[in-house]
């Protein structure tokens, strides 16, 4: 594997992992970042959780990865 690919898999998974461990932090802080930004907490909340999700989803690949190669 490139030196690149295990630079981004090695900061990036526990980086994740990190998010999803502590979501009672991470997904009120990303709804506040949002919230700055939207104009409808209804649609500021939907998008938080859609980019939580793809924490979600982008931990489950990196570390899937990760495991396959190591």
């Amino acid at each position: 594997m490139s030196e690149t690919v295990e630079g981004f898999l090695s900061f990036f998974v526990p980086l994740f992992m990190v998010l999803i461990h502590y979501w009672y932090v991470s997904l009120p802080l990303t709804a506040l970042i949002i919230f700055s930004y939207t104009k409808t907490k209804k649609e500021g909340l939907r998008r938080a959780i859609r980019i939580y999700l793809s924490f979600i989803i982008l931990s489950a690949v990196c570390t899937g990865i990760y495991v396959l190669f190591y």
